[in-house]
This record gives structure tokens, C-alpha cells and sequence, in this order.
């Protein structure tokens, strides 16, 4: 173990590849996360704008969060739902599992779609950074109401135009 920190250990770690050779491998070890989609009855995408160091700038991304030492992952999912946007899902069905970035990091996330959305109070985590909003057919959607959406990065939703939300 090379370091542990709060959310993260890195190892390095030497190996016999499947094909013989030898190598040394740094692992950003994760105890992986749940990803939610929740969906309303229009079709319409909740996400979540949220500050990201790394990036240096605010995002707009699918709620997420880190699982908590032996945590099922929809519960998990429930969790991170309510803290993060202040809805709960009636329904969490699992979409599949994934690794984001499995050439360096052992995070395995969990894509759930979150539907049968109920408002619920927002429990953000210290950091406060979550701001929940939706995007899809051109309309952002929040716990406020709807307008029209200029524009979007990423998938936030089908029939959301492509673009940047910063701002």
C-alpha cells in the first residue's frame, strides 16, 4: 500500500500478465459506487451539478455515490438518490455494472434507472455540493419547476440537445 486516504488507497502492485510478461501496476483501489438514471413519467432525466476538483470546473452528471463498507448497492442507490437530488425512487431496477476506467482504477459501478420518483427532503453530504436539476426534450427540470434548456453535456437525456451547461 503505497497510500489510503479517505475515498481511494493506491497499491502497486507486481504481477504475471495472462500472456507471461512481467509488470508493475499502480491500482487506485475504490470500493465502488452506485449511478442512478431516475427517470419521470415524461421521460425527462434528473441530474445533478456538482463541483469536481479534478475537472476544475462544476458539472452536470448522473446522481452517484460511493458505497459505505459492506452496503448493498441499492441501498446505496436509495441513499445517495434522496442526499443528492430529494427524491426516492419507488422503483430501482439494475441497469448492468461497469468499470469506468478499469486500465487504472477497481471502482465497479452500479447503473440503476430510479423510476416512480417522490419528493423526499435533500440530505446533502458535508460538502453540500449537489444541485438537483433535470434535462430532456429541450426542458430542464428541478424541485421548482420546469423552463427551457439551451443546452446540455453529455447523455442527460433523450432528446436533449448537445452542449455545455456550465454557467
Amino acid at each position: 500500500m503505497i497510500y489510503r486516504g479517505r475515498a481511494v488507497s493506491l497499491r502497486l502492485e507486481s504481477l504475471v500478465e495472462p500472456g507471461g510478461v512481467k509488470v508493475r501496476r499502480e491500482v487506485v483501489c475504490h470500493p465502488g459506487s452506485a449511478v442512478m438514471v431516475p427517470r419521470f413519467p415524461d421521460g425527462s432525466v434528473l441530474l445533478v451539478r456538482q463541483y469536481r476538483h479534478p475537472a476544475g470546473q462544476s458539472l452536470w452528471e448522473l446522481p452517484a455515490g460511493t458505497l459505505e463498507p459492506n452496503e448493498n448497492p441499492r441501498h446505496a442507490a436509495q441513499r445517495e438518490l434522496a442526499e443528492e437530488t430529494g427524491y426516492q425512487a419507488r422503483q430501482l431496477k439494475l441497469l448492468g455494472e461497469f468499470f469506468p476506467s478499469p486500465g487504472i482504477l477497481s471502482e465497479k459501478m452500479r447503473l440503476f434507472e430510479a423510476s416512480g420518483l417522490v419528493p423526499s427532503r435533500a440530505r446533502p453530504d458535508a460538502d453540500g455540493l449537489g444541485h438537483g436539476v433535470g434535462a430532456a426534450g429541450g426542458r430542464l427540470r428541478s424541485r421548482h419547476g420546469a423552463g427551457p434548456l439551451a443546452v446540455a453535456r453529455g447523455h442527460p437525456g433523450p432528446g436533449a440537445p448537445a452542449g455545455d451547461l456550465r454557467g
